[in-house]
């Protein structure tokens, strides 16, 4: 709901989806550029991320104890394999970005960890798929 109410967030993900990073048919691409930069999404996009978040058999936070470009690109390893394992055992794997992209949201997720000092880097979702 946060990123919705930003206009330039609302803007910058038009734009992509427009491209089609985000969707390769075009038709979706064009209806979803015009939605999101008209229209303040925030509430139905909340309800469905939280439905989404409430049916996770499994939700779970790659974090980080050091900081740094190294560790991040060791945590982006990490989250790599768990992926690909997750794949190879038939189970789908989704990351859930959108909690990390404020400074409010992040600092909420960090609090999840307090007083330990991980640093919240990538939540998602895990589960065999409907």
């Amino acid at each position: 709901a946060r990123l919705f109410a930003d206009p330039a967030w609302r803007e910058e993900t038009s734009r992509w989806f427009g491209q089609g990073a985000l969707t390769p048919a075009w038709p979706v691409a064009a209806i979803g550029k015009v939605m999101i930069s008209r229209f303040n999404l925030a509430k139905s996009t909340a309800k469905g991320d939280a439905r989404l978040i409430k049916s996770a058999p499994i939700l779970g936070m790659l974090s980080l104890r050091e900081r740094g470009i190294e560790a991040e690109i060791r945590a982006g390893r990490v989250l790599e394999r768990l992926w690909l394992k997750a794949a190879s055992l038939g189970l789908a794997f989704q990351p859930v970005s959108q909690m990390m992209q404020t400074p409010e949201t992040r600092a909420r997720a960090a609090g999840l960890f307090a007083p330990l000092p991980w640093q919240p880097l990538q939540p998602f979702r895990l589960g065999y798929p409907a």
